[in-house]
């Protein structure tokens, strides 16, 4: 059974049509090549250039951001145009995900005193369900 017959069993089993099991699939897909194309981007600035890690995440992130804007822009959510109105709204739902991500890995480690890995496995599934919920029903509509 391939990823995506696997993915589609799964995704049948819960109450949503089949548009929008192909826009969660899709957005995943958008998702993991966001992630690689920043990891990328920041190792051959980092290791090929010279560049120090910190800031050379900042180009890393502004790549990835532009990768999925336009990815999601186009084929998640199969829309035209009108790019002022969606790139400034999926900014602000990628900046509140990020905040996100740090309120929950704080709660997680100073305030609840649990690791840094328990905080990452709250976050890496918090964080995309919200930045996907986020876009559906705000971000790009």
């Amino acid at each position: 059974m391939s990823l995506e017959e696997r993915l589609t069993a799964v995704l049948d089993r819960l109450p949503i049509s089949r548009e929008t099991q192909g826009k969660i699939i899709r957005f995943g897909v958008v998702g993991v090549g966001a992630t690689c194309v920043h990891a990328i981007v920041f190792l051959i600035l980092t290791d090929v250039i010279g560049v120090s890690p910190t800031p050379a995440t900042v180009p890393a992130f502004f790549t990835a951001f532009a990768f999925s804007y336009l990815l999601n822009h186009s084929w998640t959510f199969r829309l035209a145009g009108r790019h002022g109105r969606y790139v400034f709204r999926y900014g602000v739902t990628a900046v509140t995900g990020v905040l996100l991500n740090m309120g929950l890995m704080y709660a997680s480690t100073s305030v609840l005193g649990w690791g840094h890995h328990v905080g990452l496995a709250i976050v890496v599934v918090a964080v995309p369900l919200f930045s996907l919920v986020s876009n559906m029903l705000w971000g790009f509509r």
